[in-house]
């Protein structure tokens, strides 16, 4: 997103090759950081994942302090279908930081990159 040039990815799964529009996906996460700012019920996305696992404790007290109820949800995959349903006005990834870009658009409730705390003291 970072670049002028085009961007394109190839999608495995779908075998399937498109174009990114960057200036969607810049869009998309301003307007999932609003909906954070406003949120009350935020889910912390952790993953067991070697590699991928961070000291979230800390940054559960961080947005505890903003006011919000946190919810730590701990997966070794995250897919669609083990958020569905939540009652959350918005989830904080914690785990990879492919979630908060690739798949914006897969989930219902929105998703920020834990990155979006260091804006707050």
């Amino acid at each position: 997103m970072k670049t002028s040039k085009p961007v394109f990815v190839f999608d495995v799964e779908l075998n399937d090759v498109f174009r990114v529009e960057a200036k969607k996906y810049l869009k998309l996460i301003e307007w999932n950081k609003k909906i954070f700012e406003e949120s009350k019920s935020v889910g912390l996305l952790v993953s067991w994942k070697k590699g991928q696992l961070k000291d979230f404790k800390n940054v559960k007290e961080r947005i505890e302090r903003l006011g919000k109820r946190v919810y730590v949800l701990a997966f070794d995959e995250l897919s669609e279908n083990l958020i569905e349903g939540l009652k959350l006005d918005c989830l904080v990834n914690l785990a990879c930081p492919r979630i908060s870009v690739d798949d914006l658009e897969r989930y219902k409730i929105p998703v920020v990159d834990v990155s979006i705390l260091t804006s707050y003291t």
